[in-house]
């Protein structure tokens, strides 16, 4: 009996999770604060932040106050929620609670094998406001011998298969452009798929967003209108790449902390390279989504706060605040959010967090923040 107790007590240590509450409460009021404004790039001085069933509706001077409970934040710093725009295994209550807790109040799973009815699987998630909101993702569509495992071979199998994942309510669109994984040589969809994907997606409001990870089919991919990377590449871009990515407001999602460990684990230089070539990207003025690719390959990834690939993007020379701006409103473009979360506005979801010192300058005053609020409710957690 001894012996299973402390074999109990292991079980609990190792799953670290923790009891998340929220508050019933949906309507209340933030007053003295710092607010990060990441559409400006810049801290505002705030008197009040009023949340009303769960939106912002009001941020400004104090005014007549209604019947809400107030919050004096004493000059903390509030920013958005963050999003991390590229994971995998995110169908999973302890992963979705324990980015909650660390204030990651979005994630896009970019690829599930298993969940295939995402209005099903995701909104039963979404409905728990005590966990991490989901954005879902198609399987990864490829041609038969490809980097993937959903398959189409041919215009009219695309327009079946891309009709499918609309009707079972895909948030996002993904494809595969990988002729070269590992050694193996793959085959990948035609320009003219790739092009039916995008046209079928851009009907339906949706963002295309390809795996592609070699800079020779990266013009494949933004030559037939993808959004975004889902990979920094892993071979040098050359300026006539880098430009056309700007040029097609292509969006890259560098995922080092993925790039860390596939080069440690098989000693090459992938991690270098995606430096290298995020930070020439970044002084071109291109657009980086923050995502890190969790529990996309068997290497460690960070289980709450990404702040191993923080520090890697600051390592390639981005500014505190172009990394927040990558982890919110960028973020939510590409999970095709904006109108609703990635930004402090009126109008929009209160997905917020409440930080003592100003990130802006020292971005690991995320590791210990505040106050999370999720959809307009408090988060508390023991």
């Amino acid at each position: 009996m001894k012996k299973f107790i402390l074999f109990l007590v292991f079980l609990l240590v190792l799953s670290g999770c923790k009891e998340v509450h929220v508050s019933e409460d949906n309507s209340f009021v933030l007053k003295n604060l710092h607010l990060i404004d990441v559409i400006n790039s810049r801290v505002e001085e705030v008197e009040i932040l009023v949340i009303e069933d769960g939106l912002i509706s009001y941020i400004g001077e104090a005014k007549e106050p209604a019947n809400y409970e107030v919050h004096d934040l004493k000059g903390a710093f509030v920013m958005p929620g963050l999003i991390n725009s590229h994971v995998h295994s995110a169908y999973d209550e302890g992963n979705l609670q324990r980015w909650l807790i660390s204030g990651v109040t979005t994630v896009r799973d970019l690829g599930s094998r298993t969940v295939h009815n995402y209005s099903e699987s995701r909104d039963e998630l979404r409905n728990n406001i005590s966990l991490t909101k989901i954005i879902s993702a198609t399987p990864i569509i490829t041609k038969p011998g490809g980097y993937g495992y959903e398959y189409v071979d041919g215009v009219a199998d695309v327009k079946k298969v891309m009709e499918k994942h609309i009707e079972k309510g895909a948030d996002i669109i993904k494809i595969s452009i990988e002729s070269d994984f590992q050694g193996r040589k793959l085959n990948i969809l035609t320009a003219e798929e790739i092009d039916k994907v995008v046209g079928m997606a851009k009907e339906n409001s949706l963002r295309t967003v390809a795996h592609c990870i070699r800079s020779y089919n990266a013009l494949l991919a933004i030559d037939n209108g993808v959004s975004e990377f889902a990979h920094m590449l892993v071979d040098p871009l050359d300026d006539e790449i880098i430009d056309a990515i700007i040029k097609n407001e292509v969006f890259i999602t560098p995922t080092l902390e993925l790039w860390k460990g596939v080069s440690e684990k098989h000693n090459i230089i992938w991690l270098d390279v995606a430096i290298s070539n995020l930070r020439r990207f970044y002084t071109a003025g291109g657009k980086i989504s923050f995502g890190t690719d969790f529990d996309g390959y068997s290497t460690s990834f960070d289980k709450g706060l990404p702040i191993t690939e923080i520090k890697l993007m600051q390592k390639a020379g981005m500014t505190n605040i172009d990394i927040i701006k990558s982890a919110t409103i960028n973020a939510a473009i590409v999970c095709g959010i904006e109108e609703s979360l990635g930004s402090l506005e009126k109008g929009k979801l209160a997905d917020i967090l409440v930080v003592r010192t100003n990130p802006m300058e020292n971005i690991e005053s995320l590791l210990n923040i505040e106050m999370i609020i999720h959809q307009g409710h408090i988060v508390k957690y023991e």
